[in-house]
């Protein structure tokens, strides 16, 4: 469906030349010359590719026909937006011309434009028709099959004027084949010049070999594809439907010229008299629309139009009038608030704005932000900009992320086009019948968003340019049973009643719609019921409905069913938030945070371990579980951030939850905040969200950006450094003259126009004693030069100049004018003005550029500031000092420390204090559940995640209804209110959404302190509940590595290994000894670790191995039950290794070092940071001074014996050149891969 959208929305006039890649192999290379067709030929072939000169003999409109058909078969162009409007018939493409044809004709006039838009679309329109005559006319079907695309072009084009615009044929003859000698070869000449005889031949004794009708109905529809030139499936879609006589008639309507309107912009305060009055003035042909009072409707002239500049300054535009009657069903009244929902390009936008009358507005809602942009250029020109908002979003995102109501909502959906395509040459070839049933599917959820944005009474109005009744009444049908809240309103008071039909649609072209209504009064009820569709015209097809009541989560109606109501109240109300409602949401969460006794937090990662190693292990020590929790931070990102404060209302005896759904998305808004944002992200975690319905796009299109306080800090830095550079720049640029190099002679008359400019402004200036001078200059210069007033200094501002020739008009007034002085401002709606200022004296202007460089570095302490976003809610919530709740929550503060504060330190210490100063209270629920023995002893030792600590706490919540087990019944009432909803009763909301899982966390502890005996009515603070006696030991603790246990303080920094831990906690390996263990990596990923374990109990015994834990598929823990055995292993290895006997080759652990290299694993990380075996006892200089702490512990390393020492050191020299394998201390090695890749994220 976002194809199919894609194709609505996102078409752009822009072309682009196809890669090689997309050629047919006909196009590529020719057979005898070996060159590309679509490159200029050398040599013998490419008659103008020494001099290039203009080539007087062949007619430019037939060479940029060719071109133009090129561009658009091969998909880099469309048809329309060529043609419209005189596109691409400038220098541009006159040089596409030469480049492919290998020759340049003279320039286009109006005639020739004129004839290249009519022979362009014709022979599109006629494709079909053409290429059976072409291939019939071949002597063989291969020569057909064979064709060049530039060769086939030229036939069509040869065709269609002979057959279709009666040209004279001989001509036309001699002109297309001089065009296929210069062009290709004097052979394509040749081939031409037989072809374009033959049909002359045919055409003079009436005999086209044209397919006749006979046969069967697929016979007959494949003939009358041809002679009229459609796609099959379109013919049979049609007779089926219409019937064979108005298929025909439809296919005739299709292939006939276009006609076209223009509106006057009302907005301008121009009428349609006066439009009409500067046609008559231009000698344009026209009449009056008869059904729109802005339209005029013209054949020709548009050309005319163009040039005069009517268009261009806005006077009026060109728009279909079947779109205008859309407008005139939506029926804008002042002081209404309408949404079009797919509003790009914007034409009904504009003139619903237009109809508002200054009152009102318009929000403009589509996906494309380029067109976007382009609709507010065109909004200013036509002066209805303060009318109209733009809104980047898809509608469906847009409706469920917002609350917004309005009178009128115009949804003009994503169609076929199957009603535009005499205007669309080329539509009816990239069409398929496919491409309907996801149209279906996309119309049916973009009637669904648009209905949300409708307010208890509004008006809804569905429009497309499709003639199907499968896109037209019939998705009206289907939305009508969706939502029988909407009713029908008959568009017969909008729109003469003859284009209405009985069930209220509206069809325009009102010639044929009278005629097929006369034909269906005289035919049977019967009959008439069988050509529903005769009543359907190619243009704009739409209905109207009016909604008497809104199925809305948060409203509702008295007019409202009963079902509706109780949809309503089920549903767990959650407010999402998005840039776009992020500042109304930031405010009232700043209320309910400062009366809050708690908040509880939440996050959705992209991630949370790099790799498998990486992943928390019981055998971890503190400092390498905090280097693994640091790593996650660092690499993954955070798209959703749930915030949800908890406030006890004593008067209800319950808390009052307001949860937040923040997205966030590290967009970059700022480009002094430093590089791009770059993260990782692991597929299991984002199967995990989509497989709960998280909203990716919602995130990425909608999600609030941040700056974290380094940022902010580096960006000020920088703001700071770059206008004190500035500064000094124009201050030295004063003092010595600017020097660049004049060394064209339109630079130098350039630059001595403007000095004289200049001169002669500077002078008047000095005469004119009361100040009422007016520059005078040639009309060139008085529209690029302008007086006024800069900061009460007289000033120029410069309009229309080029880049280059602002650096030339700044090195005249730095050399020659010692009074005047040239400045860059922001001016309205953040464009730059450049002035040019004169000041009195040398003091005078060092204070006037003091004063502007303080004005910019205002303005871009204003930018910082907008760019902090989402970190605002992380600074409210540290200032305000409330407790924090979280579960199993430290990787979320990491989370926070990184992502909103600043790069985490490298020691958990250095963490710890920081985290301590700006969130000083701060409780983990997986911590308090499984400290207490009542509660475990109450949980029935169940598990301690979220969602069955929730269950089991909170089973009205979570079940959505009552618990029968007494010990579990909820002892504290929760009430939820979002905005001004308030309720008690609701289903459970969506887990793994972080806003959900904030209020679940919230919810557990609250329940978790009245299990514990915590009286909310004495706590009426969060200062006090932070501070109860029975919270105490539980304050600040939290769990450092999700799998063994430890816990650390965020007071002290110090880790309470399994000293308020749960008493449950079961260990799956023994008690480790770190000199006992060896990290063994780069083996075989077949050997698992049973086998590993047998292996080596062959050789040291069966009680030799205590333990063997997999890193990844070729990396172990071993852990040995001796100390000795770990020096006897890698003797062993270093002997296997160098001996090839028989005794070694059979010897059980051989395997382990028949290596093969493996991507992606412990082994490659290792060997990327230089960690080889062979330097087990050399410790890395570079990771020590990286990590610059002082927490290895020394006494884990292996210390044996002098004898085991030295066989270690001879184990080394000899293995210089194995990189696959080694065994090492590991928390040594752990820790400096962690360090190494740390250092290397930092320097990137």
């Amino acid at each position: 469906m976002a194809v199919v959208l894609s194709l609505r929305l996102l078409l752009s006039a822009d072309t682009k030349r196809p890669s090689s890649s997309s050629f047919p192999k006909s196009l590529k290379f020719d057979k005898r010359t070996k060159t590309s067709v679509s490159t200029p030929r050398k040599g013998n072939f490419n008659p103008s590719h020494k001099t290039q000169k203009v080539n007087l003999e062949i007619s430019p409109h037939r060479a940029v026909s060719a071109v133009r058909l090129m561009r658009i078969e091969m998909g880099g162009a469309f048809a329309d937006l060529l043609n419209e409007k005189g596109k691409g018939s400038g220098e541009n493409e006159m040089g596409y011309v030469g480049r492919t044809l290998g020759f340049r004709t003279r320039d286009l006039e109006d005639r020739d434009l004129r004839l290249v838009t009519d022979i362009v679309g014709g022979t599109i329109r006629w494709k079909r028709y053409l290429d059976h005559l072409i291939s019939s006319l071949c002597n063989d079907g291969n020569t057909f099959a064979r064709m060049e695309p530039l060769l086939l072009q030229i036939l069509r084009i040869g065709f269609y004027e002979i057959v279709k615009l009666d040209m004279p044929p001989y001509a036309v003859v001699d002109e297309n084949v001089r065009l296929a000698k210069v062009a290709l070869r004097h052979g394509a000449g040749n081939l031409v010049n037989a072809i374009l005889r033959k049909l002359v031949l045919l055409m003079e004794t009436d005999s086209l070999p044209l397919p006749k009708l006979e046969g069967d109905d697929r016979a007959q529809a494949r003939a009358l594809a041809t002679l009229h030139s459609h796609p099959v499936w379109m013919v049979r879609r049609w007779t089926k439907h219409l019937g064979q006589e108005e298929a025909i008639r439809l296919m005739m309507w299709n292939n006939s010229d276009p006609s076209f309107s223009l509106r006057a912009n009302s907005g301008k305060g121009l009428s349609r008299a006066d439009l009409v009055t500067k046609l008559n003035v231009l000698k344009v042909p026209h009449e009056l629309s008869s059904h729109l009072n802005d339209f005029v409707r013209m054949k020709t002239g548009l050309q005319l139009v163009i040039q005069a500049g009517l268009l261009k300054e806005g006077l009026c535009s060109v728009q279909d009038e079947s779109a205008g009657l859309v407008v005139s069903v939506v029926d804008p009244q002042p002081g209404e608030s309408i949404i079009d929902c797919c509003a790009a390009p914007g034409g009904k936008t504009l003139y619903m704005a237009s109809l508002l009358s200054g009152q009102g507005m318009v929000y403009a809602v589509d996906i494309n932000e380029g067109r976007l942009r382009i609709l507010k250029e065109t909004a200013k020109l036509h002066q209805v900009d303060g009318v109209i908002t733009n809104v980047h979003s898809d509608i469906r995102t847009f409706s469920d992320n917002n609350s917004t109501e309005c009178d009128k909502v115009l949804l003009d959906a994503p169609c076929s086009g199957l009603g535009v395509l005499s205007k669309r040459a080329d539509l009816r070839w990239n069409r398929k019948l496919e491409d309907m049933e996801q149209l279906k599917s996309l119309q049916d959820e973009l009637l669904d968003a648009a209905s949300l944005l409708v307010k208890p009474g509004g008006v809804l109005v569905y429009s497309t340019c499709s003639i199907d009744p499968e896109e037209n009444e019939e998705r009206i049908a289907t939305f009508l049973l969706r939502h029988p809240e909407f009713q029908i309103d008959p568009v017969g008071r909008y729109v003469p009643p003859e284009f209405v039909t009985e069930q209220g649609f509206y069809f325009s072209n009102p010639e044929w719609i009278i005629e097929n209504l006369q034909k269906r009064r005289r035919k049977p009820k019967a009959q008439a019921n069988a050509q529903t569709m005769n009543t359907h015209r190619p243009a704009r097809a739409l209905s109207r409905a009016i909604s008497r009541a809104i199925s809305h989560s948060c409203f509702s109606s008295s007019s409202s069913s009963s079902s509706s109501l109780k949809q309503q109240s089920s549903t767990f109300p959650l407010k999402n938030v998005t840039k776009s409602n992020f500042e109304p949401a930031l405010a009232d969460l700043r209320r309910h945070v400062a009366a809050a006794d708690f908040v509880a937090i939440d996050l959705e990662m992209t991630g949370i371990t790099s790799a498998p190693w990486r992943d928390s292990l019981e055998f971890d020590r503190a400092d390498v579980c905090y280097l693994k929790v640091k790593d996650s931070a660092e690499k993954f990102a955070v798209l959703q951030f749930g915030v949800c404060p908890f406030r006890w209302d004593s008067s209800k005896r319950s808390f009052i939850a307001h949860p937040h759904n923040f997205y966030i998305f590290p967009r970059q808004e700022l480009p002094l905040a430093g590089p791009p944002y770059e993260f990782l992200c692991q597929t299991t975690s984002i199967d995990f969200l989509a497989k709960y319905q998280f909203d990716f796009n919602v995130c990425i299109h909608e999600g609030i950006s941040y700056l974290s306080r380094e940022q902010e800090s580096v960006a000020l830095r920088r703001l700071s450094l770059a206008y004190d550079d500035e500064l000094l720049a124009r201050c030295s640029n004063l003092k010595e003259p600017m020097h660049m190099p004049v060394v064209k002679m339109a630079d130098t008359l350039f630059a001595e126009r403007m000095k004289n400019s200049f001169t002669e402004w500077r002078d008047g200036l000095l005469r004119s004693s009361k100040g009422g001078f007016q520059f005078q200059g040639d009309s060139n210069d008085s529209q690029q030069l302008q007086t006024i007033f800069f900061k009460l200094h007289p000033a120029l501002s410069l309009r229309g100049f080029t880049s280059h020739q602002l650096k030339l008009i700044q090195m005249v007034i730095t050399r020659h004018f010692q009074d005047l002085f040239y400045v860059r401002i922001n001016g309205e709606k953040s464009c730059q003005q450049q002035l040019v200022v004169r000041t009195e004296s040398k003091d005078d202007r060092e204070l006037l550029l003091k004063e502007v460089k303080d004005e910019h570095r205002r303005e871009a302490e204003v930018k910082v500031q907008a760019a902090v976003g989402f970190r605002h809610v992380i600074d409210l919530l540290s200032s305000e000092q409330k407790l924090i709740v979280g579960h199993n929550c430290f990787l979320d503060i990491a989370h926070v420390y990184s992502k909103f504060l600043g790069p985490l330190p490298s020691t958990a210490e250095e963490f710890v204090s920081t985290v301590n100063k700006y969130f000083p209270h701060v409780i983990d629920t997986k911590v308090l559940l499984n400290t207490d023995n009542v509660l475990q002893q109450r949980m029935k030792k169940s598990r301690t995640s979220l969602s069955s600590a929730f269950a089991l706490l909170c089973p009205q919540i979570a079940l959505g209804k009552k618990s029968t087990d007494s010990e579990v019944q909820m002892c504290v009432k929760v009430e939820v209110q979002v905005d001004d909803l308030r309720s008690s009763n609701w289903n459970s909301g969506a887990k793994h959404e972080a806003g959900y899982d904030a209020f679940m966390t919230g919810c557990v502890f609250a329940q978790t302190c009245s299990h514990l005996g915590i009286d909310f009515q004495a706590c009426s603070s969060s200062e006090k509940l932070a501070h109860n006696e029975k919270l105490q030991k539980q304050i600040n603790h939290l769990y450092l590595s999700w799998s063994n246990g430890d816990i650390i303080d965020l007071t002290t920094g110090k880790k309470n290994a399994m000293s308020s831990g749960s008493n449950n906690h079961k260990k799956r390996y023994s008690q480790i000894m770190s000199e006992n263990v060896a990290l063994i990596w780069g083996f075989p990923s077949k050997l698992k670790a049973r086998d590993i374990r047998e292996c080596i109990s062959k050789v040291f015994g069966s009680t030799s191995v205590t333990s063997v834990f997999h890193l990844d598929e070729t990396a172990v823990f071993v852990q040995f039950s001796k100390e000795k055995f770990v020096s006897e292993f890698l003797a062993l290895k270093e002997t296997l290794e160098r001996s090839d006997g028989p005794v070694s080759v059979l010897h059980p652990s051989r395997d382990f070092w028949r290596f093969t290299q493996r991507k992606g694993f412990f082994a490659d990380q290792a060997e990327a940071v230089g960690i080889k075996w062979k330097t087990k006892l050399v410790e890395s200089k570079e990771a020590s001074e990286t990590l610059k702490r002082e927490s290895f512990d020394e006494n884990s390393e292996v210390n044996p014996a002098s004898k085991t020492e030295n066989l270690r050191r001879s184990t080394t020299d000899t293995a210089e050149n194995d990189p696959f394998c080694g065994l090492r201390s590991q928390y040594k090695i752990i820790d400096t891969l962690i360090a190494s890749e740390g250092d290397q994220m930092r320097t990137n």
